[in-house]
């Protein structure tokens, strides 16, 4: 309390044994007075808890002098606090570091058939970049950039973008932060200033998809068509886009009923394309991944027809035209 409140106010009195004094210094959590006392003038006493010092002196009652201990602790009281409040927020950023670091470390590996992609051959000569790998195929003039699914290592993309190098249409595949999209949305525009070629498509796989859609909402005039892979757009496309969509019709991971939500995001041209017997993982070669539905078809059919579609679109005669109508099964 203050000192210079009335319970903290010094009282005297005279002792039987001669000249002292009796002050109180406070109460308890009882409400009793804490009283100490001082036999001699001049003799001080230092507070317990406020750090204020208190003279004796020769006449009725007594002095109380503030001292500078008590401005002291109250600084070494805050300093303490925000010591605290510091570390608690330093060790609470480290735990998260800790649980994102753990979560992207755990992730989909790609199989043998993914690795053996990545192999040169005649038609295709791959080569590993800065920003991934560059399957180069007869082409010269168009290319295809391609973001992985999350928590995907991306050579599981290889054999599907080795097909589609080798059938008339370069790849471009992008190694992305942590393994997630999210954290490389614009990593395109490093694949185009790099390369020069006449038209550019681009396109993923699942988060991949949806980011490389984002990415085809802020840079249209770049990119001649987009391709979403067991993925939607959540941003307008423009209508002058390609488009097309393509997924499994035993994609147990896909949520239909966000894509149906956003299909006002695609252009009135889209082509929606349904693999029959396909799944959600077998666009890439990375084995099962957890809530999926089991396909009926290998990886290399439902790569194979993927690939296709979007050579398809390459072609001009990539979706029906008029309004969306009915998915097709493919």
């Amino acid at each position: 309390r203050p000192l210079n409140t009335p319970d903290a106010r010094s009282q005297s009195a005279k002792s039987s044994a001669g000249v002292g004094y009796r002050f109180a210094m406070g109460k308890t959590s009882a409400g009793r007075s804490i009283y100490y006392s001082i036999r001699r003038p001049g003799q001080r006493l230092q507070h317990p808890q406020a750090g204020a010092y208190i003279t004796a002196s020769a006449g009725r009652g007594m002095e109380i002098r503030e001292s500078r201990c008590l401005k002291k602790r109250v600084i070494q009281r805050m300093k303490k606090r925000l010591r605290i409040i510091i570390l608690g927020i330093l060790l609470l950023l480290s735990l998260l570091c800790f649980a994102f670091l753990l979560y992207t470390g755990i992730y989909y590996h790609a199989d043998a058939s993914a690795l053996a992609a990545l192999e040169s051959d005649e038609t295709v000569q791959v080569t590993q970049t800065g920003y991934g790998w560059l399957f180069d195929g007869p082409s010269e003039k168009e290319a295809f950039i391609f973001y992985p699914g999350a928590k995907v290592e991306e050579t599981a993309y290889a054999p599907l973008l080795h097909r589609i190098a080798e059938q008339g249409m370069d790849a471009c595949l992008v190694s992305m932060p942590f393994r997630l999209a999210v954290f490389g949305v614009n990593k395109a525009g490093q694949v185009i200033r790099q390369h020069d070629y006449d038209s550019w498509y681009i396109g993923g796989h699942s988060l991949g998809g949806a980011m490389a859609a984002n990415y085809a909402a802020g840079n249209p005039e770049k990119l001649a068509g987009v391709v979403l892979l067991g993925a939607y757009s959540t941003k307008d496309l423009k209508e002058d886009l390609s488009v097309i969509s393509i997924y499994g019709s035993e994609d147990g991971v896909l949520n239909r009923t966000r894509m149906q939500e956003y299909e006002r995001c695609l252009p009135e041209n889209c082509g929606h394309y349904v693999i029959a017997g396909g799944n959600h993982a077998q666009f890439g070669s990375y084995g099962k991944q957890n809530g999926d539905g089991e396909a009926s078809i290998s990886a290399k059919e439902q790569q194979d027809r993927t690939a296709e579609l979007i050579l398809g679109m390459k072609r001009q005669n990539p979706v029906h035209s008029g309004s969306p109508g009915p998915e097709r099964p493919s």
